[in-house]
């Protein structure tokens, strides 16, 4: 033929692009079909590969194989998708002399590819015979970090072929994830099997050189140091591939079963052994370079299908590759509709009444959490007596943990539902939890309506009220975020003082009773005002996705989180029992204490949110971790230190404390208003309430523990406050080095780049 080597319709002056290997990083999603056969189907070899199928090549030893699908966005050659059988393993060809190759491996018995420039770089570079196909997806690639779609249909067709032509794939699959059984992230090299991969030589065609000098002509022979006289393929060597070390992505369930979908980037690296002896085999030139299955092929679970004699006589005689093969871009097709970019409002009534109703519920929410101190402190004196700290920890702890741990659910629900019902649920948990507390007389009464109660009510509304805000803000985002978390250090200042006021008024039970109405107040405009943008996502899986921990810079920013908060909660449990320990408050300014911190944590949850929109989200939550290290390190401490055996001293205990509390405060605020927005820098919106409910299912441990240990900590001291102290600081430090790393792996180190 004379453009043979050539692409179809191309000028014969265009030579086939060459990229020599190694092939040193290549970007891709892959998808593993995990598959077991006894014996090879007929067909398994086309004519290109016939020579293998004998026992001097190696003989099928059956063993897990698979079908394995690539979709390559980086490549030397370009994009690219890939279609692989491995049907299992087969025996490999050894003398004696080479001591490392294995008795058995695995062999790739077909590949099929949607760009020819690859079936020639890789029968070149690693003797592996590449067909052409045509490939169609239900969906885009998956952007790294990101979940998986719901389902991917995947059809591999004949070239040439078009979409409504009749032609059936010759391959196809629909993968889907499981629904109830969350994802994680795994590297190969784990896997207890081999996964070396050994190829014998492809057979050297009649017409071979020819078709090298076609293929890769004039100058550029020397520019790719390709001797046209020698074997367009090795013909003396195999190849041993370790696939081991590859991190992919999570496992997900497919018809059929088994799959290992997710973006992985992959290290070629090569070892060639000269143990399998040389092929030779005699076929047209023209299904050298490019054979392809004939339209229509037969079944789909085939490993690959026998094209009949009379199909290859046509595609030779009629210049199939010339008229009907397809240019590269049309055989990488995507069904599904293209993603748009999404616009936010940035403000407007409608806008801001979502942040009032947000405002609203988190002062019922987190207005209760930021009041654990108080309740704390009177349960321990009045009705728990005989426990000791750490035991009675474990109530606040509890209810704590539930209130982030919920998350589990809460988020991904919130992304596929919307937050309406959310809210209404966990308003009526948070009022029944409050109305019922005054009841409490025994241990497990307070951890089943305050611990479990309480802490499921909280998590039902703070978590979609912040995330509802996202849906409406993203240059503003801080800001918004900021003034709908102040509810919750508003709802800090409120309780404790009506606490103080009610206990010695009308008792425990009433005064619970009042703040229970007051919560419902609040809760019905929460329910009544928020609400989501964007439509629900009809069949959203509810599990958070433990793949985008595989971003480290998503991953490094849990690890902050879960650090900030393990030191976030001991203050505001036990700066109300460490004012009374001292014997420097009374027991009412003791409560005031803690409204003292909640009024400074209430400025503090705005500011910050503020400046994050000019300044950068990550810098000012870095800047406010390290003054809550440097205030627990400056003022706390030296306060615990101290005795009040004088005056003076006494003094400058409360000063001390008080001045703690107010900055502190301050500076702990955006710890619980940043977050959400910090999250939500590293994701897109329509998968933020997955982003943040991954993040604080595994933050939600730090909260569980965190109080006990503290508790444990002032055990060890003999009822003092120093050791608490140092933990506190020490768990900020290494929280802010953590946001420090994140940030650094999105912008590098430069200090004044806004991010």
């Amino acid at each position: 033929m004379a453009e043979y080597g050539t692409f179809s319709g191309e000028p014969s002056q265009h030579p086939v692009p060459r990229s020599k290997a190694p092939w040193k990083s290549l970007k891709a999603e892959s998808y593993s079909l995990f598959l077991s056969v006894k014996n090879l189907p007929k067909g398994t070899h086309d004519e290109l590969e016939k020579a293998w199928d004998n026992e001097e090549m190696g003989k099928f030893a059956g063993g897990l194989g698979a079908v394995i699908i690539v979709r390559y966005s980086e490549t030397p050659v370009g994009p690219y998708d890939e279609i692989m059988f491995v049907p299992g393993n087969f025996t490999v060809p050894n003398d004696g002399t080479t001591p490392k190759i294995p008795k058995k491996a695995l062999r790739i018995s077909r590949i099929y590819v949607s760009q020819r420039t690859t079936t020639y770089n890789g029968r070149l570079n690693w003797n592996i015979p590449k067909h052409l196909a045509r490939f169609n997806f239900s969906a885009p690639p998956t952007p790294q970090g990101q979940a998986p779609p719901q389902s991917l249909t995947i059809q591999v067709f004949p070239p040439g072929t078009k979409d409504g032509d009749g032609v059936a794939p010759f391959f196809a699959c629909t993968i889907k994830p499981w629904q109830w059984f969350p994802a994680l992230p795994v590297n190969t090299k784990y896997i207890p099997m081999s996964l070396t991969l050994a190829q014998p030589p492809i057979p050297e065609p009649a017409g071979h050189k020819a078709a090298a000098k076609a293929a890769i002509e004039g100058p550029k022979v020397d520019e790719y140091d390709l001797d046209p006289e020698k074997s367009l393929a090795p013909q003396h060597y195999h190849i041993i591939l370790p696939l081991s070390g590859i991190t992919s992505a999570p496992r997900m369930s497919n018809e059929p079963k088994g799959s290992t979908p997710g973006p992985l980037s992959q290290q070629n690296n090569l070892t060639r052994v000269n143990t399998y002896p040389q092929a030779e085999f005699t076929i047209p030139p023209s299904d050298t370079l490019a054979p392809c299955p004939s339209a229509p092929t037969p079944t789909a679970d085939a490993l690959a299908s026998p094209r009949s004699k009379e199909s290859r006589q046509n595609s030779t005689a009629t210049g199939y590759e010339k008229e009907h093969r397809p240019r590269d871009e049309e055989s990488r097709s995507i069904t599904s509709t293209t993603h748009t970019e999404v616009t936010y409002p940035e403000g407007g009534l409608g806008a801001w009444s979502v942040v009032l109703g947000s405002f609203l519920g988190l002062i019922a929410s987190l207005g209760m959490m930021n009041t654990v101190g108080i309740y704390h402190a009177y349960i321990a004196e009045h009705y728990l007596q005989d426990y000791s700290e750490s035991t009675i920890s474990w109530i606040f702890s509890m209810y704590v943990f539930l209130s982030f741990f919920c998350g589990l659910q809460i988020g991904p629900i919130f992304d596929a539902h919307g937050p309406r019902l959310l809210v209404l649920v966990g308003s009526i948990l948070l009022c029944l939890s409050n109305f019922l507390l005054g009841l409490c007389t025994l241990y497990w009464h307070f951890f089943l309506v305050f611990g479990v109660l309480g802490g499921l009510g909280t998590s039902l509304i703070f978590t979609p009220a912040f995330a509802a805000v996202s849906h409406f803000f993203h240059q503003k985002r801080g800001n918004a975020t900021g003034v709908a978390a102040a509810g919750g250090s508003l709802g800090g200042v409120i309780f404790p003082l009506a606490l103080e006021k009610l206990f010695p008024a009308v008792g425990f039970p009433w005064a619970t009773r009042i703040i229970g109405f007051i919560t419902l107040f609040c809760c019905i405009g929460a329910c009544v005002l928020i609400r989501s943008r964007l439509p629900p996502k009809v069949g959203q899986s509810v599990w958070p996705d433990f793949r985008i921990f595989s971003n480290k810079s998503y991953f490094l920013l849990t690890v902050g989180i879960f650090m900030m908060e393990w030191a976030l909660f001991i203050p505001i449990t036990y700066l109300t029992t460490f004012a009374v320990s001292t014997g420097a408050f009374s027991p009412s300014f003791s409560y005031q204490l803690l409204a003292i911190f909640n009024a400074g944590s209430c400025f503090g949850r705005w500011v910050p949110g503020l400046l994050a929109d000019r300044l950068g989200r990550f810098n000012s939550m870095i800047g406010a971790l390290a003054v809550c290290s440097a205030t627990s390190l400056v003022f706390w401490l030296p306060a615990s230190l101290l005795t009040p055996t004088t005056a003076s001293a006494a003094m400058a205990i409360k000063g001390l404390s008080i001045v703690y509390a107010v900055l502190f405060g301050f500076a702990s605020g955006s710890n619980i208003s940043l977050t959400p927005v910090c999250v939500g820098q590293l994701c897109d919106t329509n998968v933020y309430g997955r982003y943040y409910a991954t993040c604080y299912t595994v933050v939600s441990f730090s909260t569980l523990t965190g109080i006990p240990i503290a508790g444990a900590i002032i055990q060890t001291t003999g009822g003092h406050y120093w050791g608490v102290v140092i933990w506190t600081a020490v768990c900020y430090i290494v929280a802010s080095l953590c946001f420090v790393w994140s940030r650094a792996l999105q912008v590098g180190w430069r200090l004044g780049v806004k991010f």
